[in-house]
């Protein structure tokens, strides 16, 4: 099932850092968008913008889906 919440260690929000160029890139730490992630040419980092994101600890989502366990 894909859904719009990610999986954290408490419910709330989260800040994500999105390179909409290169949106496989996303991550929650902005700074493995530095030069480790440069794409061949350019100088800088992708260009990412902030956005805030629900996120929901793994018992909760569980427990509120009335799922059995979570499988990755």
């Amino acid at each position: 099932m894909l859904n719009a919440t990610g999986l954290s260690d408490q419910n709330g929000e989260i800040t994500i850092y999105h390179p909409e160029s290169a949106p496989w890139l996303t991550s929650a730490y902005r700074e493995n968008l530095g030069v480790g992630f440069h794409a061949p040419g350019l100088k800088e980092p992708f260009p990412s913008r902030p956005l805030q994101v629900p996120v929901v600890r793994g018992d909760d989502y569980v427990r509120q889906h009335g799922l059995d366990s979570l499988t990755f």
